[in-house]
């Protein structure tokens, strides 16, 4: 592996969280730079020391001109990457450290760190659109707010006592029956504003978040459209049932819960709640998303290099 001071470009730069997956990321990190050094690839390591140091990562890395940026770690550090890296033309790899992990789930790319590392590789690579979310936040999952936000401040105060594997499931059952609906204004693709009392918007890339819970379930991440799911007022006795349909995959076929597909969605509330940002808490009214259409080269299985876009409605 190059030092610093070397003064040869790597052809690839790995940013890796070594906190992600409670300490999982320190561990592919090590696994990974071993695997590349018996490969004989030229390399260059960095690991994170605090909240938005991959952005700054990213950003020396697309100045340095890398041909390949690796993210390792959880859905927060690959979003702070892409953010980074903004409009460079570097490929950009993923390798999943992290406690949900639900960006891969969508991409279809392998959990274990080294057959990631083989997808990469392999050097196949496919678009991939990315969502704009206000002040330059790039978004490559979901951004929402409602249950999603409550649920995630939850469940980051539960992993301290449970395992984390457990800690979505039990946030969900307990927000499920304590959160407020909230009144939301709603603007699509610039038009007409809509009244909305939810529980739940989320302005979706991918299909999963809370380590597996199909919110969008048949988003794309390369169709250029975003697929906004509003999940309205319901009674609360019906929310044992919303919650079995929702681990089934099957929210959108209740009345309840609505799918808009858009390029632009703005959000407002008159109760201010942060947005979950691929797991980031942010600030800031009104939210706006937009889709940058194949905004990102990524490095992808050979299958999904030649998969088209397609949905069971198609």
């Amino acid at each position: 592996m190059l030092t610093d001071s070397e003064q040869e470009k790597p052809m690839m730069m790995i940013i890796a969280n070594p906190l992600s997956g409670g300490g999982t990321g320190e561990k592919y990190a090590s696994a990974v730079e071993a695997a590349l050094q018996e490969k004989g690839v030229l390399f260059s390591l960095k690991r994170t020391q605090y909240r938005g140091h991959a952005v700054k990562l990213a950003q020396e890395a697309a100045e340095q001109g890398c041909e390949a940026v690796v993210a390792l770690g959880g859905d927060g550090t690959f979003q702070e990457v892409v953010t980074g890296l903004g409009s460079c033309k570097a490929t950009v790899g993923f390798i999943a450290a992290g406690t949900g992990n639900d960006f891969i789930r969508t991409v279809g790319l392998p959990k274990d760190p080294l057959e990631a590392l083989e997808v990469i590789l392999q050097g196949n690579t496919c678009g991939l659109d990315v969502l704009e979310c206000g002040d330059g936040n790039r978004c490559l999952n979901i951004a929402g707010t409602g249950l999603d936000v409550e649920l995630l401040i939850r469940s980051i105060r539960y992993r301290k006592h449970v395992k984390s594997s457990l800690s979505y499931y039990l946030s969900l059952i307990v927000t499920l029956f304590s959160f407020s609906f909230r009144d939301f204004t709603v603007r699509v693709d610039g038009g007409e504003e809509r009244q909305v009392r939810a529980m739940m918007l989320s302005a979706a890339n991918g299909r999963y978040c809370g380590g597996g819970l199909p919110v969008a379930p048949e988003a794309l991440c390369n169709d250029g459209k975003i697929d906004l799911i509003i999940i309205r007022k319901l009674p609360r006795i019906l929310l044992p049932y919303l919650f079995v349909r929702f681990l089934k995959g099957e929210l959108l076929s209740l009345r309840y819960a609505q799918c808009i597909r858009c390029e632009q969605v703005e959000i407002n509330m008159k109760q201010p709640l942060p947005f979950n940002v691929d797991g980031e808490l942010i600030d800031g009214l009104p939210f706006t998303a937009r889709v940058l259409p194949n905004a990102v080269r990524m490095f992808c299985k050979a299958e999904r290099e030649k998969k088209e876009t397609q949905r069971s409605d198609a």
